[in-house]
């Protein structure tokens, strides 16, 4: 997926046909997305074609627009807890179904660990506040893969944690929206950003260590665009 993701965004800066570059794209696209479903990694895939319907399909206009795109970006963010509410409940209610391209059922097991996790997060409001740290035991003596961000963030850090470590990259989308009049380079690469937030739905992957350099270089290189002379301190 970030593979895939990166090299659809960084291709128009190597190749200069704008055919050329949307016929590889297409290719890159499918072939990934085959081979990600071969894996059975349904957060990858929906994260892959959220990233193309967002840059494909969203107009650019509405990313270089400030409120809008700091509105998506927080949305964003408030809806990987609310998610794991609703699915958990889902669950509960006996809702089920099988995604058409995956052979595997909507529940895997993970309604089980986010029930767990709000059934014993609530016993403890200090625990909510600042957190339990990463040795958190919230499954009988055992350490835990919420399998979410979001529940993992409150889970070591807290609510207060939480807004700061999420608090932080939203104030530099924030800076980087009030420096630049956006390129379409940027553009996508705050998208490949808002990828990363998504698939924190499922996984745990923003604070994995191995992860790291993949996760945040997007903003690295939005920040370092010298594709125009688009920087607001420039213009004026």
């Amino acid at each position: 997926m970030f593979t895939a993701i990166y090299s659809n965004i960084l291709s128009q800066k190597v190749f200069k046909d704008r055919r050329f570059i949307n016929v590889i794209a297409i290719i890159r696209i499918v072939l990934s997305g085959w081979a990600i479903l071969n894996c059975q990694a349904r957060g990858a895939f929906v994260s892959l074609i959220v990233f193309v319907f967002l840059d494909k399909v969203v107009p650019k206009a509405i990313w270089r627009n400030r409120r809008i795109t700091m509105l998506i970006v927080s949305s964003i963010i408030f809806v990987g807890i609310a998610f794991t509410y609703i699915y958990s409940q889902m669950y509960l209610k006996g809702v089920n179904f099988t995604l058409p391209f995956s052979q595997k059922p909507i529940f895997t097991g993970r309604e089980i660990i986010w029930l767990n996790f709000y059934g014993q997060m609530l016993k403890n409001k200090t625990a909510l506040f600042f957190g339990l740290g990463s040795s958190a035991d919230l499954w009988e003596g055992n350490r835990l893969n919420l399998h979410n961000s979001y529940l993992t963030i409150l889970t070591n850090f807290g609510i207060v944690g939480f807004f700061m470590f999420y608090g932080f990259w939203i104030y530099q989308i924030k800076s980087l929206i009030k420096k630049y009049v956006l390129s379409n380079l940027q553009i996508k690469l705050i998208l490949g950003f808002i990828i990363v937030l998504i698939l924190g739905y499922i996984e745990v992957s923003i604070l994995w260590h191995n992860m790291f350099f993949l996760n945040y270089l997007f903003l690295g290189l939005a920040f370092e665009d010298r594709s125009s002379n688009n920087s607001f301190t420039n213009n004026y």
